[in-house]
């Protein structure tokens, strides 16, 4: 007794972990932007000037460097102050704007990290979020179409014209699964079905029967009723069928 041809499952496990990783990093950068903000409370902004710029190797032989600059700060001056940063494009002479503790204006910081680590961390998570949130969502609603389908639809008689790979879902690079294509009996109703994606290993020849639960009310209503496929009739099609069944 030939074995069953069953859709595969959707990769939803996969879509909840993307939504959870999303929601996530969204909690995280909100999280970090509130942390920096309180940890730059005790900094104020005052105007510097780059006096001196040291270049090295450091252990792992790459380039860094050491950037010292003048500032006068609540009516002080603070001369050869080391900065705790670098960014490209700095050079001696340059006026810049500098984030010093109050009570200590020797201890200097960057404002780059509060902003750009929370933005980056955010725009990933709304991503990830967004990707796995509208697959469920476009997933829940093929479900709903289904049930309906099975529950209002008749069920009529397809004969199958094609069999194609599935090229919504990939698995290590390769795709997985094919999908029947089909078309009704009845030469009365003009339409053309797609079921859902099943696995290649079941070889599915052209011009094999299946039956599509089909509401003439809302065409786009349909179920394609995989377990219900038969092959063709050898005596009505004397020419044996091309198994289009496709691997990559």
């Amino acid at each position: 007794m030939a074995q069953k041809i069953k859709a595969s499952k959707q990769p939803t496990a996969i879509l909840i972990v993307f939504t959870i990783i999303g929601s996530l990093l969204i909690l995280g950068s909100i999280a970090l932007a509130i942390y920096y903000g309180v940890l730059t409370q005790d900094y104020q902004a005052t105007t510097a000037t780059i006096v001196e710029i040291n270049s090295y190797r450091d252990r792992d032989g790459d380039r860094s460097y050491d950037v010292f600059v003048d500032f006068e700060f609540n009516g002080e001056q603070y001369s050869n102050i080391e900065l705790n940063y670098w960014s490209s494009g700095m050079a001696v002479g340059d006026e810049i704007t500098i984030y010093c503790h109050k009570n200590d204006p020797t201890k200097t910081t960057s404002l780059f990290p509060a902003i750009f680590i929370p933005c980056i961390l955010f725009a990933f998570g709304v991503v990830f979020a967004l990707v796995g949130s509208l697959m469920l969502l476009k997933y829940h609603k093929k479900e709903l179409l289904l049930k309906s389908a099975r529950a209002n639809g008749k069920i009529i008689k397809c004969r199958i014209t094609d069999v194609i790979p599935d090229t919504s879902y990939r698995m290590n690079g390769r795709l997985v699964n094919n999908v029947v294509i089909c078309e009704p009996i009845d030469e009365n109703i003009h339409a053309r079905f797609e079921s859902f994606p099943f696995k290649q290993s079941h070889i599915v020849t052209t011009n094999s029967l299946v039956n599509v639960y089909y509401n003439e009310n809302k065409p786009d209503n349909y179920y394609v009723d995989l377990e219900s496929i038969t092959p063709p009739d050898v005596e009505s099609f004397p020419q044996s069928p091309k198994n289009t069944t496709l691997t990559n």
